[in-house]
């Protein structure tokens, strides 16, 4: 007989004795020590792939553990920080009552009211003309300021219930009657008292000039007054038609006839007394002029405008009203 020309995987004893009986009738022969070495080498050549079955990996675990050997572990007090990040919490230790957009560290000089003068062994943290430093020339006129409120709790806004119709805002209080005893108080002081005394009006360049009379007209009442909160004793005093000549309104007037809560509202318009001038109050001048500190070349910067302006995968949201743009929500202490 001829030999199987497709033998088992697996050559047993029996099967191999057997083997060899049908190659003697045929004549061709296969060696005791041929045989055991195949035999020896098929039982090597399972144990091997026993032993790999066993500690079998998929190739994706096989990455992810040679990945985890080859990283060290994440510390969190070596990754870069963004300096564009002004984190106003971290800085003194709380959170502010105020969210102003004032950089606590660095060659910063304030011109605030509530301020301090900084101690001469503070160190600032805040990279600035090449990393942190300390010298004597940069902490000289440097002053910081101060506006905490240990009691202030943050409440809500009633625009975060939907309900802002409810509740009176700063704007909408100046077109609503004042207190009677105000008004009456304002009136005797130009009626009784020295003429002219303590009134003002805002003109032309933001500041409060004294009110004169300059012709019939005026005397006889018919200018505005600028006080500092609420109109008239009554909703429907108004300088706009001829039957309400002479009636006075106290406070802030519209800039035009019948003009409504929600048109100037969405012109984002400031309120009188939050208008600076340049020319001729200093301050205002200083507060004008303040730029915050940049931390980045114009190159990053402009690489990074750019990428955002042109994502085509995200966008923001659009709107045409100027109102949708105000955050109303609580907002944390860190602002970009």
């Amino acid at each position: 007989m001829r030999l199987n020309p497709d033998p088992e995987p697996y050559l047993g004893t029996n099967q191999v004795c057997h083997f060899v009986e049908k190659g003697e009738k045929s004549g061709d022969k296969l060696s005791t020590r041929t045989i055991t070495a195949i035999r020896l080498e098929r039982a090597r050549h399972e144990a091997v792939s026993a032993e790999r079955s066993e500690a079998s990996q998929s190739p994706y675990m096989a990455q992810v553990t040679a990945y985890r050997e080859r990283s060290r572990k994440l510390d969190p007090s070596r990754l870069a920080q963004d300096p564009r990040v002004q984190d106003l919490a971290a800085l003194p230790g709380v959170r502010r009552s105020l969210p102003t957009n004032i950089l606590d560290g660095g060659p910063h000089v304030n011109t605030n009211i509530i301020r301090y003068k900084r101690d001469a062994d503070f160190v600032s943290t805040t990279p600035y003309d090449g990393g942190p430093k300390y010298n004597d020339d940069v902490c000289i006129n440097n002053w910081v300021q101060e506006r905490r409120d240990r009691t202030y709790k943050s409440g809500f806004h009633p625009r975060e219930i939907r309900r802002s119709g409810r509740f009176d805002t700063e704007y909408s209080a100046r077109f609503k009657p004042s207190d009677p005893e105000y008004v009456h108080r304002v009136v005797a002081a130009y009626t009784d008292g020295p003429r002219f005394s303590g009134l003002h009006r805002i003109g032309p360049t933001g500041i409060a000039d004294p009110v004169f009379p300059k012709n019939a007209a005026e005397t006889s009442g018919q200018h505005l007054f600028y006080v500092k909160d609420g109109f008239g004793g009554a909703p429907n005093q108004d300088h706009t038609t001829e039957g309400k000549r002479g009636a006075f309104w106290v406070g802030t007037a519209p800039h035009a006839p019948h003009d409504t809560v929600t048109h100037s509202t969405m012109r984002a318009e400031t309120l009188e007394f939050q208008r600076r001038c340049r020319s001729e109050d200093p301050r205002s001048m200083v507060l004008m002029s303040n730029k915050p500190l940049i931390h980045e070349s114009e190159s990053t910067q402009r690489i990074r405008d750019e990428l955002i302006a042109t994502n085509a995968f995200t966008r923001g949201w659009r709107t045409i009203y100027q109102t949708e743009h105000k955050d109303y929500s609580r907002r944390p202490a860190t602002v970009a």
